[in-house]
């Protein structure tokens, strides 16, 4: 697998859809399992990638600047 091919230059990776118990009252998804679902997802390609273990060592900012509703 070369950087072009790793997850098909934007292809989905994983897929997945955020339940109830992943929200908020106000129905808002937690940013920290967003972020979780990320680490998955980057950790995936980056293990096929490296043909080996991957892991995420550090993340220095995130921001979440607007709310999907």
């Amino acid at each position: 697998m070369t950087p072009d091919t790793a997850a098909e230059l934007g292809a989905p990776v994983i897929r997945i859809i955020a339940m109830p118990s992943d929200a908020n009252p106000a129905g808002d998804i937690f940013g920290g399992w967003l972020m979780s679902q990320m680490d998955l997802a980057v950790g995936s390609v980056a293990a096929r990638f490296s043909k080996g273990r991957a892991a995420t060592i550090a993340v220095e900012a995130i921001t979440f600047r607007k709310n999907g509703g």
